[in-house]
């Protein structure tokens, strides 16, 4: 999560906090907001080893796709930096390759800068973006359909989150999407692919990120610069309530005086 250009802009990792500890969420949107430091992170020999093995997975199922439909036939989008600029770029390449037909989009970029209203009569619509890459966006025969590799062994509800986000991103970009999503877990050397159905198996048929959005909202005054003053934290009458996070979690620290969690 973080500003740009006065817009809050948060990505698939913060609708994995909103998943699992909102207290963790909020604190994130302090931080983003200037009302207080991001803790310093702890180097963490097996955090990092996790990580290593993730990568290495990934790497298997792109290779498998290359396999699949030919190495010239898989679109890589290459990470952009952090800019308005880049991201839109990106964004718009991926939206390219989708509308070309591409076989396979590796790491494709959304970048969604629509306001969300949050419905209150007194403030005016909230800025807030979204952006995401998604490991691989394949073409099937009912549209192209999001899958994402994780080192997990089961489906977890953050990840699933994370598929119906994307999927329902590039769903608003008029292209056509297939109904099932896929995790291609980490169990086997030739790992299977878990199916399930995106955006509308989460129970509604509203964009996966609105209940992030309403967590999240605030007035445009409250965002950006020097217009965010020191107005009290959003987290502060807000507790931890997801103990089995807090050993990866950069906020674990403080959840103990608050809660007893950790």
């Amino acid at each position: 999560m973080f500003l740009l250009d006065d817009r809050l802009v948060f990505g698939a990792g913060d609708l994995t906090r909103a998943a699992s500890c909102e207290f963790a969420l909020l604190r994130s949107l302090d931080s983003a907001l200037g009302r207080r430091p991001r803790p310093d992170t702890e180097p963490d020999a097996m955090l990092d080893r996790v990580v290593a093995l993730g990568g290495r997975h990934e790497q298997r199922v792109l290779d498998r796709f290359r396999a699949q439909v030919g190495a010239e036939k898989v679109v890589e989008i290459a990470r952009p930096e952090y800019t308005a600029r880049a991201l839109t770029e990106a964004a718009q390449a991926t939206l390219d390759a989708v509308r070309a037909g591409a076989p396979v989009v590796y790491q494709g970029a959304f970048f969604d800068t629509g306001s969300f209203d949050a419905g209150s009569s007194d403030t005016a619509p909230v800025p807030l973006g979204m952006v995401g890459f998604s490991d691989f966006l394949v073409l099937e025969e009912d549209g192209y359909a999001v899958y994402d590799s994780k080192l997990s062994r089961h489906a977890k509800v953050e990840a699933l989150l994370q598929l119906a986000a994307y999927a329902d991103a590039l769903e608003r970009t008029g292209t056509a999407v297939s109904p099932h999503a896929h995790l291609v877990l980490g169990t086997a050397r030739s790992p299977p692919t878990r199916s399930r159905r995106s955006c509308r198996s989460i129970g509604t048929d509203a964009p996966a990120s609105k209940p992030f959005s309403r967590r999240t909202a605030l007035p445009p005054s409250r965002c950006g610069g020097e217009r965010v003053g020191t107005p009290p934290a959003v987290a502060a009458t807000t507790a931890p309530r997801n103990s089995n996070v807090t050993a990866t979690c950069c906020w674990s620290r403080g959840c103990a005086a608050l809660s007893g969690c950790g």
